[in-house]
């Protein structure tokens, strides 16, 4: 059995990422939005041998963990941040105010 439940949210992927520290997680739910896998972490299967690879690999590659971590900070600050939800939010009403 797998001993891995699915996470349905996405705020601890994204916590996780802004303070630089990449991503294991289950490929469903949240994650599927907020990890880019291979690039801010790993998405994996809900088994324990799939999670066990992905960390493996962050012992295997000793500049992985920098590189990942670094660049799913900078997805939180471009997709995530207040600034990002303000900058989309104004796009949507600017665009109503012009259908309108």
């Amino acid at each position: 059995s797998s001993g891995i439940n699915a996470e349905y949210g996405g705020i601890v992927p994204v916590e996780s990422m802004y303070c630089g520290t990449p991503v294991v997680a289950v490929n469903s739910g949240g994650p599927l939005e907020t990890v880019q896998d291979g690039c801010t972490g790993f998405l994996r299967e809900p088994v324990n041998s799939q999670f066990a690879e992905a960390m493996r690999r962050f012992v295997e590659d000793e500049g992985l963990t920098q590189r990942l971590g670094n660049n799913g900070r900078r997805r939180v600050e471009e997709c995530f941040s207040f600034q990002a939800f303000s900058d989309s939010l104004n796009s949507a009403v600017l665009e109503l105010c012009l259908i309108g």
